[in-house]
């Protein structure tokens, strides 16, 4: 071997042995600009080593920052007019970044997954219009494949996003298939938005089948009651319901001619009126020379008005119920039952609730104003239905007198109901949203109004004790005695929130510091970090159920904003809330026996009721800085002083 050549293949030799720690090097570069979500040095850093970039299981950030980065440039490209080339090169990257990269196929806990899958959606959303959209059929289909029941905001928001490019490109079989089959569950959505884009592929598929019948009967009701709903900007323009509305309103005049609405041939005086009132929409707003301008406000406010009162209504709801059959002939429910499916037979008398979303906390503040419809809807003969996901069964006690359905798996057929309330559509957020910044009204009040059915300011039905099981309290009794140390009451700890904003770093502190004087008790659904010589019991291997019926046995509970402030007020057990993002003041408001504790007198900004999704403005990153000054003898002393005016000892 000459000596050029036994040089070039040591220096080969050399560079295959330092691949490896460079591309360590490289990933834990990335991994850190992706925790702090520095997107446009995570996209140039990938783009600079596109070729031996792989990312794994645990790069979900890294992969959520390139695609943020890249719908982001890549609608900038089309703006300003720049070459094909370049939208072609970066659609190439991205390609090449998703084939490659070891994508998840179930959602995992934590933050990560949730930033993945919402800038899939985004670059979704950039690439509606363009040719590059059947290259990633693959990957959207690879979505929808994921059970998505635990986040069900971002599986309508991807599906609204696939339905509005079906409008205007063929789907694949397989995406077809899932998109048609939850555009016929529209108790499964809440943002108003993907409704509309969801309603509008349904009246394409529908009028692409000639299915004039069920666009009257069934599609009309469900529009009229979202465009009613729908909330639109001051300019009228895109990124509101506008999106989609010429696009219905010019498929529906094809359809339905004026001679056919006035002579009553798609239904009574409800359905004209309503199809009179979309079709004058259309000529006045949408077709070409419409009006427009100040005009198309007040316009689309009294349409809404409009379709509000004289809403299309299916016949199966016209239906005239015998409101003189006697309620003996309906006997009590005596518990809680779980039933499966729904018959359009016997549910006429009955009211349906629909909540898809949310967490185990939204439904425990839900379930006062439910129990208190099922005590008023039973003086009418009828029963209350609580559609949601099954994972929430355990916010009920066994003596409810509800019956529960699976929101996911059961094929409900509301229009069966006398009445529904869409709880989905989270109209709580419209109220904090008018409230804020000063919220002052707890969600139990909040959700109660809107079931109509509100509570005076002391009443005791607010508050209702979830029983679990009597194997289930007994097996908490017991293993609530078999890890108990000491003589002295039961403190349990919430490790924390279901979004990261709302945590406090001093948790595990704070459960080493009571064990000199308490049975400590950690709560979480993932595993809790241990370190040797802990004497806190870790309760994160047990089923929600059996947490729940725990958390019941103990004396006090400390916990950030999330589900265990809300177990803790229904059982009258002492609660101590830290707070910051969120007022605590409010949150404890509803409990009795709960108290609170934030930096307000050290921060001004306290609370600032941001979400999971801004930056804190003293941080600049998503660690709340309030949360990060609640030190552990603050903590420690005004559970002190709450136990103190519970009683002595302050024990169940």
């Amino acid at each position: 071997m000459v000596p050029d050549q036994r040089g070039i293949a040591v220096e080969a030799e050399r560079e295959t042995e330092l691949r490896p720690l460079r591309s360590q090097r490289l990933q834990r570069q990335l991994r850190a600009l992706a925790a702090q979500r520095l997107d446009s040095e995570v996209f140039n850093l990938l783009r600079a080593h596109a070729e031996g970039t792989r990312l794994g299981s645990d790069d979900l950030l890294v992969l959520a920052s390139a695609l943020r980065q890249s719908a982001f440039k890549l609608r900038a490209f089309w703006e300003s007019g720049k070459p094909d080339a370049d939208a072609d090169a970066l659609v190439d990257f991205v390609f090449a970044l998703l084939e490659s990269a070891e994508l998840p196929t179930k959602p995992k806990s934590g933050p990560a997954f949730r930033e993945y899958f919402f800038a899939s959606i985004a670059w979704f959303g950039v690439l509606r219009d363009s040719r590059h959209v059947s290259r990633f059929w693959s990957q959207a289909q690879h979505l929808l494949g994921i059970d998505l029941s635990a986040i069900p905001e971002g599986r309508e928001r991807l599906v609204g996003e696939i339905a509005d490019i079906g409008r205007t490109n063929p789907l694949p079989p397989q995406v077809e298939t899932v998109v048609a089959q939850l555009c016929r569950k529209p108790y499964l959505f809440g943002d108003r938005v993907a409704t509309a884009k969801v309603l509008a592929y349904d009246l394409h598929a529908r009028i692409r089948d000639l299915d004039a019948r069920a666009v009257v009967e069934v599609w009309l009701p469900a529009w009229c009651r979202a465009f009613a709903r729908a909330q639109f900007g001051r300019s009228m323009g895109p990124g509101s319901v506008n999106l989609v509305r010429a696009d219905v309103h010019e498929r529906l005049s094809m359809l339905a001619r004026m001679s056919q609405i006035l002579c009553g041939r798609y239904g009574g005086l409800g359905t004209s009126v309503s199809l009179l009132l979309v079709k004058l929409d259309y000529w006045l707003f949408v077709r070409p020379g419409r009006l427009g301008g100040r005009l198309a406000v007040p316009w689309t406010a009294a349409l809404q008005a409009l379709l509000r009162i004289f809403p299309s209504r299916d016949p199966r709801f016209s239906r005239r119920r015998n409101r003189r059959q006697r309620i003996e002939q309906n006997p009590p429910i005596p518990s809680l039952r779980v039933i499966e499916g729904t018959t359009s037979r016997e549910r006429e008398r009955d009211l349906i609730v629909t909540r898809a979303q949310g967490g185990i906390g939204d439904i425990i503040t839900m379930r006062p104003g439910l129990l208190e419809l099922a005590r008023r809807r039973w003086r009418h003969g009828g029963r209350v239905v609580f559609a949601t996901n099954r994972a929430f069964f355990p916010a009920f006690s066994v003596d409810d007198t509800l019956d529960l359905l699976d929101i996911e798996r059961d094929d409900i057929d509301v229009s069966a109901f006398g009445k529904w309330i869409n709880m989905t559509e989270a109209p709580e957020a419209d109220v904090e949203t008018r409230q804020k910044p000063r919220i002052r009204t707890h969600r139990i009040d909040i959700y109660a109004r809107l079931m109509g059915v509100p509570f005076s300011p002391f009443a005791k039905r607010r508050n209702c004790p979830i029983r679990p099981t009597s194997a289930l309290e007994q097996s908490a009794v017991e293993f609530v005695r078999w890890n108990s140390r000491i003589d002295a009451p039961s403190i349990g700890i919430q490790y924390r929130a279901a979004e990261t904003y709302k945590d406090a770093p001093v948790m595990l502190d704070l459960a080493r510091a009571l064990t000199r004087r308490y049975n400590v008790f950690v709560f979480d659904s993932r595993p809790i970090p241990r370190q040797p010589g802990d004497l806190f019991v870790a309760v994160d291997n047990q089923s929600l159920p059996a947490a729940v019926a725990i958390a019941a046995r103990m004396g006090a509970i400390i916990a950030p904003d999330s589900s265990y402030i809300h177990i803790a007020g229904a059982n009258g057990i002492p609660c101590l809330v830290l707070a910051g993002p969120t007022d605590g003041r409010v949150r404890a408001k509803a409990y009795p026996h709960a108290r609170y504790l934030d930096a307000r007198r050290s921060l001004s900004c306290v609370p600032c009721w941001r979400n999971e999704f801004e930056k804190c403005k003293l941080t600049q990153s998503y660690d709340s800085a309030c949360m990060k000054m609640l030190s552990v003898p603050a903590v420690v002393e005004a559970l002190e002083r709450m136990l103190a005016a519970r009683g002595a000892g302050g024990g169940r």
